[in-house]
């Protein structure tokens, strides 16, 4: 019961119903659910709590940790109200990640959770498709309209529609990363070993993805698809000819998809991503008052005049040297810790925990650029995919000894190292790539 609760928990946060049926939006179909599963897995999530206490979970902690970073980010200030209102918003991502993590506990279930991700993306991509093809017709799936100016007599050229899905997928950047991690999920099954005639049921899936990937036109989900696909190949083959087939693969890339999504222009005053940057360099210049806990959880937009389009700066500018190494660290220790089981996997389900731990890399690789261009610190299927991986490093860790380190000093003294350099170097690359 727990584990069928957690699917329609992200079957409701995946599809968004309350947003493509009329009408739903005023009932808390979210929250029901959640709280179902949250009352199904207390026991679960407790365990997972009490692992996190007694450090054996360095990710979890840094997400726990996020909770007092997002109250302290405004307590700071003085603004109580806000970080009670922040905190609890983070609480309910935290809980979120601990009902995932609780409860894919096997190597069944974890296979089940990646497949009915899977079919949850391929769904909401499906109708994202439909959509703009005009097969059918919600409004919360309507394009979205790029206008494209000339910047030198200042006219509209034209207008191209961009493929869109619903709710936090309605932007066309969102859905491209959603696209990508999707394609890599549905390969990561076709390809699996020992799976049977049944896999190749999962080309169907793919091919939604790959069909919906070039009509989102977008250079973020672009530069994510050959972060994932370059990792997977990296992982595979090695690294040098993983590289040089990456390599190989940007010009026919280039040529397949073409237009807006690989007219990437940073030297140019007017291009969209280095307006981006001016966002960034705002943002940057603005923390430096507030370094430890940062300006405040949500108060980039109105700080920046922009939202910053960059999780990394946001974390950072949002909730300080703090949050932002936390947010980081999750994911690092993530990407860190899959890299390190790998050559350690032994037992009769090594071939399946190596196949699974390259395509969950390939992932990771796809999110990480795909956060650069959006702001989405946040935003539950983020921590979806956090949860993924550390539920694999949970399991796989009997197999792998000593792959998976617990928490220490020197982990944290390694993490905030590691912080700081990557603060300076998002300060320093802002600084020479933003065109003014």
């Amino acid at each position: 019961m727990a584990f069928a609760l957690l699917i329609l928990v992200n079957a409701v946060l995946i599809i968004r119903p309350t947003e493509l049926v009329p009408g739903w939006e005023e009932y808390p179909i979210y929250n029901a659910v959640i709280l179902a599963a949250l009352a199904a897995s207390a026991h679960g999530v407790l365990r997972e709590v009490q692992r996190i206490a007694e450090g054996r979970s360095p990710a979890g902690a840094c997400v726990l940790g996020l909770i007092a970073a997002v109250f302290l980010s405004h307590f700071s200030r003085g603004a109580v109200a806000e970080a009670i209102t922040g905190g609890t918003m983070f609480l309910k991502i935290a809980l979120y990640y601990l009902l995932v993590v609780a409860n894919v506990r096997t190597a069944a279930r974890l296979r089940a959770f990646v497949a009915w991700v899977c079919v949850l993306m391929s769904a909401q991509a499906g109708l994202a498709v439909l959509q703009y093809l005009g097969y059918i017709d919600f409004e919360a799936l309507r394009p979205f309209e790029q206008t494209i100016w000339d910047y030198t007599t200042g006219e509209l050229v034209g207008r191209t529609p961009r493929l869109c899905g619903a709710g936090i997928f309605n932007d066309p950047n969102d859905l491209c990363v959603l696209l990508v991690i999707g394609a890599l999920l549905a390969l990561c099954l076709l390809t699996r070993p020992g799976a049977g005639p049944g896999r190749f049921l999962w080309a169907g899936p793919l091919v939604v993805f790959a069909w919906g990937v070039p009509l989102t036109q977008s250079r973020g989900g672009l530069l994510a698809l050959v972060a994932g696909m370059s990792a997977l190949l990296v992982i595979r083959v090695g690294a040098r000819r993983g590289l040089l087939l990456s390599a190989l693969a940007l010009p026919v890339l280039a040529v397949g998809l073409g237009g807006r999504m690989t007219d990437i222009a940073v030297s140019d005053k007017n291009d969209t991503s280095n307006a981006r940057m001016q966002h960034w360099s705002d943002g940057l210049l603005a923390v430096r008052g507030a370094l430890l806990f940062g300006v405040g959880q949500g108060t980039y937009e109105a700080l920046a005049g922009h939202v910053a389009h960059n999780s990394y700066v946001e974390g950072y500018v949002e909730l300080g040297l703090f949050g932002g190494t936390l947010f980081a660290g999750a994911f690092a220790y993530a990407v860190w810790a899959l890299v390190r089981v790998g050559p350690r996997l032994d037992g009769p389900r090594a071939r399946e925990f190596r196949h699974l731990r390259s395509y969950l890399l390939a992932v990771l690789a796809a999110l990480l650029m795909g956060l650069v261009s959006l702001s989405r610190n946040y935003s539950l299927p983020t921590y979806l995919l956090l949860a993924l991986a550390i539920s694999y490093l949970h399991l796989v860790a009997p197999h792998a000894p000593r792959a998976v380190p617990p928490l220490s000093q020197k982990l944290v003294a390694r993490a905030v190292a590691l912080s700081l350099a990557f603060f300076v170097a998002l300060n320093v690359g802002t600084a020479l790539l933003v065109q003014w």
